[in-house]
């Protein structure tokens, strides 16, 4: 059934200040950032995230609406649009899951962002190449079987099928999630830093590039050679196959569902893709 347009009117009201919130509480904190103790400069990578989030789920958003002729080249899946009413369920659910859920999750875990981060000196390029590298392993690691064993028959009616409600991605659904898997979505996100024993601004910065990079996933463009790590397929083409097959491509660069065998047909339908967007000329109406 049709949502109530004062539902679209809420969602869009409840992200905007939302996102304005968050961006104001990642400007003050960084403001007063020499000030702050261990906690305040690992609580500010709550708002970091939120603020990045919403930033640039809104920018693939305004292409959503815009759907320049030129983007229909880079669409995975083309011409597959959110409607409204779809547009608002995801965001109201992401937004309080981000209210309620996360906020818990990074309470809970604060005291030990707090004992194994490091938040005293500068942070080297060195720094920045090791910590990132580990980072990218272990992300990839952990994120492969926690997503396959999402998959398994027992959590995916409960948890996983709600994120799969989406069968054609745009870029803020990226998070639409079940509260508990939510709880897992923080913690592998902080997870490779805490690990690693790293800087904070480290994790801070890795938070913001994965956002990046989950809601670019997510997108359903393609954006060619950006986010492909050779001799893989562009991580795009890999998610978005994933949520047309379900049951193919659970991993980030395409490691462990090579040597897992779990890419079957991916070659197939990132050639489809990639015919679709050489054939395809023809603006939107």
């Amino acid at each position: 059934a049709e949502a109530k347009p004062w539902r679209r009117e809420v969602a869009a009201g409840a992200v905007g200040a939302w996102t304005l919130a968050n961006t104001v509480a990642v400007a003050v904190g960084l403001w007063h950032w020499s000030s702050l103790g261990h906690f305040g400069k690992f609580a500010l990578t709550y708002p970091i995230g939120n603020a990045a989030y919403w930033i640039f789920g809104l920018a693939f958003l305004a292409l959503d609406s815009a759907r320049p002729s030129w983007s229909q080249l880079l669409k995975c899946q083309p011409e597959k649009y959110a409607t409204e009413d779809v547009l608002a369920k995801v965001s109201m659910s992401i937004v309080l899951n981000q209210a309620l859920t996360q906020a818990l999750c990074f309470c809970v875990i604060s005291p030990l962002g707090v004992a194994r981060l490091r938040f005293e000196g500068d942070v080297g390029a060195w720094d920045v190449v090791r910590d990132f590298l580990a980072f990218a392993v272990i992300t990839e690691v952990v994120f492969y079987y926690s997503h396959r064993l999402m998959h398994a028959k027992q959590l995916y009616g409960k948890i996983h099928k709600r994120h799969h409600e989406i069968t054609a991605p745009f870029g803020i659904c990226a998070v639409y999630f079940h509260p508990l898997e939510q709880v897992t979505s923080v913690l592998q996100a902080a997870l490779p830093a805490l690990l690693c024993a790293s800087h904070v601004v480290l994790l801070q910065a890795w938070i913001v590039m994965a956002t990046f990079n989950i809601i670019l996933h997510h997108s359903g463009y393609d954006l060619l050679s950006f986010d492909r790590v050779p001799p893989f397929e562009s991580m795009t083409v890999q998610h978005d196959y994933h949520h047309k097959a379900f049951d193919r491509c659970f991993g980030v660069i395409g490691i462990l569902d090579w040597l897992h065998g779990t890419d079957t047909g991916l070659a197939d339908f990132a050639a489809a893709a990639a015919a679709r967007r050489c054939s395809s000329s023809k603006p939107l109406e």
